[in-house]
C-alpha cells in the first residue's frame, strides 16, 4: 500500500520520470513503427492529455486546492500551461519532431 502523501513534491517527481522513462521508450522504440502509425498514433496522446486535464479541472474547486496553493490554483494551471507552450516554441520541439518523424 503506498501512504497518502510520500513527501512533498512526491507526485512531480514521479510525474517527470514517467516522462522521461516514456520519451525513453519513444526514441527507442518508435523509429520502428512506420510514419502513418506514429501520424495516427500522436493527435490520440493529445486527446487523452486534454481528457486528463479536463477531468482534473473540478479538483481545483476542491477545498483543498486553496489550502495547498491559496486562492490562485486554477491560475497556476494558466501559468503552467503558457510557460510549458512558450518553453516548447522556444526549443522548437514540434520542428524536431516533425525532424524526426
Amino acid at each position: 500500500m503506498i501512504p497518502a502523501q510520500l513527501f512533498l513534491g512526491a507526485g512531480t517527481v514521479i510525474n517527470a520520470l514517467c516522462i522521461v522513462v516514456g520519451a525513453a521508450v519513444g526514441t527507442l522504440f518508435g523509429e520502428h513503427l512506420p510514419s502513418r502509425v506514429r501520424d495516427a498514433v500522436t493527435p490520440v496522446l493529445g486527446l487523452v492529455v486534454v481528457t486528463i486535464g479536463g477531468l482534473s479541472i473540478p479538483s481545483l474547486l476542491d477545498a483543498s486546492v486553496p489550502r495547498a496553493v491559496g486562492q490562485a490554483g486554477v491560475v497556476i494551471v494558466l501559468l503552467a500551461l503558457v510557460i510549458g507552450t512558450m518553453l516548447g516554441a522556444w526549443w522548437r520541439l514540434e520542428q524536431a519532431h516533425r525532424a524526426v518523424g
